[in-house]
């Protein structure tokens, strides 16, 4: 990887794959969540380490199967579904 790279990516003007984000965090012997302590993702605290593994194994699916893994997350997501903190 060159400097000039390195510069794209921390400007932002290229973005780096979750799953070449895993393979450089497996290189280095570190978890994903490492890269994330001051992403500005609008919280305090970076994603899990099973977040960020679910991210990496959702980018290597074909649309079809993200489009149903967000269909199922959605439906689980749903206020209301029977979970003992809902109001029915």
């Amino acid at each position: 990887m060159t400097f000039q790279q390195v510069q794209k990516y921390e400007r932002g003007a290229n973005r780096i794959s979750s799953s070449r984000l895993q393979r450089i965090a497996d290189t280095l012997n570190v978890p994903v969540s490492t890269f994330f302590t001051d992403a500005g993702n609008g919280v305090d605290e970076p994603l899990s380490e099973s977040a960020l593994t679910i991210a990496v194994q959702y980018e290597n699916l074909d649309e079809r199967d993200r489009t149903a893994v967000r269909a199922l997350i959605d439906a689980l997501s749903q206020p209301g579904r029977g979970r003992p903190d809902s109001q029915e």
